[in-house]
């Protein structure tokens, strides 16, 4: 009963959109034992049960089989599991969803995916399984959908929160201006491209101090184009503001895709390597 409440709930999270969506490639244990070679390097995902623990962070999984009426154990087919920021302990007795990524247990492997995580594997374990295949998480979640092992999120640079201030005046900004250009309201465009103005010059101070002249370059079109909307009110042609406000939202789009990056938490921060 245990073994069957599980599957059923895992797959209810898959159907459902919760938290298992999207984990990888679901596999047996022993599927991946027998034959690791093509998941090698691989997102994949496990649903299984703790068979042993080693460490705060390292475990073996098992799927369970039923002993008897009440009793479940292993199968015999285990994996080892490195959670390298695993934050809470092991249920042990409901099946956990593993997600990581299979590599060969190497020093080397385990330094190029998470460079700041030291193994705690006893010497004489670490050899039983050293070139065994394993699995190095990046979420563990519990029976009750709680996750245990997710990278915590580093704080923000003094750039992020100077780029996040920056936002937070031009996305609303923005959407009024959208909005009020759509009515011909010159007043309210007005008032918004000088909220805009100052911020897209904040950006652009941002991305050149970080050494990013592309990104620097886009927010200086982004003020271009609030230029461009100014000598159209002037004008009265409103088909040059709304031409200039979509062109816009367009670089906006194009730059926060390139340059920016949503965690876990909802915040955004600057993507890895862009800088």
């Amino acid at each position: 009963m245990i073994v069957l409440s599980v599957g059923a709930s895992a797959q209810r999270g898959r159907r459902g959109g919760g938290p298992a969506v999207d984990l990888g490639v679901p596999l047996a244990t022993n599927a991946i034992l027998q034959n690791p070679a093509p998941y090698y390097g691989k997102q994949v995902t496990v649903s299984a049960g703790v068979s042993e623990t080693f460490s705060k962070t390292t475990f073996l999984v098992d799927q369970w089989k039923a002993v008897g009426v009440k009793d479940v154990a292993p199968i015999g087919h285990p994996i080892l599991v490195i959670a390298p920021y695993m934050t809470a302990s092991l249920d042990q007795r409901n099946y956990l969803l593993i997600r990581g990524e299979l590599v060969k247990l190497d020093p080397t492997a385990i330094a190029r995916i998470s460079a700041d995580y030291k193994l705690d594997l006893d010497p004489a374990i670490g050899a039983k399984y050293f070139g065994q295949p394993v699995l190095l998480t990046t979420s563990v979640i519990n029976s009750v959908y709680t996750e245990l092992a997710r990278k915590p999120i580093p704080p923000p640079t003094a750039s992020e929160l100077s780029l996040a201030t920056a936002m937070k005046t031009i996305n609303p900004a923005f959407a009024e201006l959208k909005t009020a250009a759509d009515e011909s309201k010159a007043d309210l465009v007005k008032q918004d491209l000088a909220k805009l103005k100052p911020a897209f010059m904040q950006t652009e101070a941002i991305w050149d101090d970080l050494g990013q002249g592309s990104a620097g370059q886009w927010s200086r079109d982004a003020l271009e184009h609030t230029a461009s909307m100014e000598r159209g009110i002037a004008a009265g042609d409103w088909g040059a503001v709304k031409t200039s406000a979509a062109k816009l939202n367009t670089l906006c789009q194009n730059c926060h895709g390139t340059f920016r990056e949503r965690q876990e938490d909802g915040t955004f921060r600057i993507k890895p390597g862009t800088f």
